[in-house]
């Protein structure tokens, strides 16, 4: 019941979210020289739908512990949500480019890739908490089916995503026996994971799909898995 700290928390957010996402933009925009696309694009790319995606997880929680609707903070939660979407798919277009269309070794799949799960398992928690206040903000109300749509797209996305990072990890490490030795980047793996479990749960709880009560489980079964080799070998 922290909501205080919740506020100051989401105001830093959307600070952070301005000063370390737009000079960076822009300095790949103008920058010279420019790498070419196999070189500079990656899944750490996916980030900047994760970034402004939290913004919306967090900002639509606040939604609804106000005393009063607020339009503002109502209106930066939607943009935030369908504008990570748009990003989303600028992002995963270029490197679905690089994956399916360029010479692609092993040492280039990285666990970064698996941010692509990831960034679209968190835009479906925005979604779904949004649609958690719907009853109290008419805009999202007339919206909701349209952000109900949406939750299912990004999650049957996210879904699709597991068994190809799962197929390029055997092809990497048992076909062309790249060493499974500790990285850093191995955390953007856990994250994926344990995003796709929160995002089932609340998606579930808002669109009335019992069917899929299993999934959160095991995702979170295998999340707790990928975490502890992650911190066992760190």
């Amino acid at each position: 019941q922290w909501w205080t700290f919740a506020w100051v928390a989401w105001i830093a957010g959307v600070a952070f979210w301005l000063v370390l996402l737009y000079p960076p933009l822009l300095g790949v925009i103008i920058g010279e020289p420019k790498p070419k696309l196999g070189e500079g694009i990656n899944g750490t790319w996916f980030l900047l739908t994760v970034a402004t995606e939290s913004v919306a997880v967090l900002g639509a929680l606040l939604l609804g512990h106000r005393n009063e609707p607020s339009q503002m903070l109502e209106l930066t939660v939607l943009a935030a949500f369908t504008l990570g979407l748009v990003l989303y798919l600028i992002v995963m277009t270029m490197l679905f480019l690089r994956w399916t269309f360029y010479p692609l070794g092993p040492a280039e799949l990285q666990p970064p890739s698996w941010i692509a799960a990831g960034a679209v398992a968190i835009t479906v928690l925005a979604g779904a908490n949004l649609l958690r206040v719907r009853q109290a903000y008419p805009r999202i109300d007339r919206l909701a089916p349209f952000i109900e749509g949406m939750v299912i797209l990004a999650w049957a996305t996210a879904t699709f995503w597991f068994p190809v990072m799962i197929a390029i990890g055997i092809w990497r490490h048992l076909v062309k026996r790249v060493p499974l030795r500790y990285h850093p980047a191995y955390w953007a793996l856990v994250f994926p994971i344990g995003m796709y479990g929160v995002a089932t749960y609340r998606m579930i709880a808002v669109t009335d799909l019992s069917d899929l009560d299993l999934l959160p489980q095991l995702a979170f079964a295998m999340a707790l898995i990928a975490w502890t080799v992650a911190l066992a070998g760190l």
